[in-house]
């Protein structure tokens, strides 16, 4: 069962979104599972009342408080920022290279700075054939924590 908390806190069976989506019941587990990773929402298997079937129950969870940029500021990532101040619409590859850090400590890096919102992520120019490359720039909230560092 899904507890439905947009809806009057009225529990819903994960069959009964899916037939008012229009979806399979799969997909309708699959989007909850998604919306779990976003923090917004926490997913607990229990057994339905008959006991033959496990049904996720979904409960809202307060979302979690975002760290200020203060907070998130070292080093490597003020060195980051450095880096697109000068190279807008870096690749996290091109950011590894020319900094030298490891491909996890630049990833993760440009996770937290896009989580804060000093920078932003979107696709680039393709080079070749295949998905284009995500390039990153700083956000115009990213220029002014990087300026009065």
């Amino acid at each position: 069962m899904v507890e439905n908390k947009v809806y009057r806190n009225r529990d819903s069976r994960i069959s009964e979104l899916a037939a008012e989506l229009g979806v399979a019941p799969a997909a309708v587990t699959k989007h909850l599972l998604e919306i779990e990773k976003t923090a917004l929402l926490h997913v607990v298997v229990t057994p339905s009342e008959q006991g033959k079937r496990v049904y996720e129950r979904l409960q809202l969870e307060p979302r979690p408080r975002r760290p200020e940029p203060s907070e998130v500021l070292d080093d490597i990532r003020t060195a980051v920022l450095q880096f697109l101040k000068h190279h807008p619409e870096a690749t996290a590859g091109e950011i590894s290279e020319e900094l030298a850090l490891s491909e996890y400590a630049t990833t993760s890096s440009l996770r937290i700075l896009s989580v804060v919102g000093l920078i932003e992520k979107r696709r680039g120019p393709a080079v070749r054939r295949g998905a284009p490359p995500f390039v990153h720039r700083l956000t115009p909230h990213g220029e002014t924590v990087l300026g009065r560092t």
